[in-house]
């Protein structure tokens, strides 16, 4: 089962839909890791690549921002990207 221990963050999100998101991944009362330069959330623990996803979608779709999860190439990463509008 593939594990992932960190987020990538594209796009310019509003600093409390990050701040959010760390807070669905808390373990033992410490947020996890969030590193502006590389936009990249890094979680204490890894979690089941399913259930990481699961969360991020529950999360942004219960706080409606306009962003969707997507796996990546890496195994242990997944990204939050910004949702494409139509014209």
């Amino acid at each position: 089962m593939t594990q992932v221990s960190k987020i990538t963050i594209y796009g310019d999100q509003p600093a409390q839909m990050v701040e959010g998101l760390a807070a669905q991944f808390r373990d033992g009362g410490a947020a996890p890791l969030y590193t502006p330069e590389t936009q990249t959330l890094e979680l204490d623990s890894a979690l089941p690549r399913d259930q990481v996803m699961d969360l991020v979608g529950e999360f942004l779709q219960a706080e409606s921002h306009e962003a969707r999860v997507l796996p990546t190439h890496d195994a242990g990463r997944i990204a939050v990207k910004p949702a494409v509008r139509a014209l």
